[in-house]
């Protein structure tokens, strides 16, 4: 079985950016909160975008 991650980015940046979205909607009305956790978890997908895009080999399928 191949291993995919273009899939995966795919699916990542699609997430990211729909979070992104959605923490500037929430800063327009006003809810900092909910925006700053929205806008911290894009960040994070963010950074696993990066760091699978310059992985050299990709990682195995998972067990769990």
């Amino acid at each position: 079985m191949p291993f995919d991650d273009e899939k995966k980015i795919k699916r990542l940046k699609e997430r990211e950016s729909n979070l992104v979205s959605r923490g500037n909607k929430a800063v327009d009305e006003g809810r900092e909160r909910k925006a700053d956790r929205l806008l911290r978890k894009a960040d994070r997908t963010g950074s696993r975008i990066v760091n699978l895009q310059s992985r050299d080999m990709p990682l195995p399928p998972s067990n769990f």
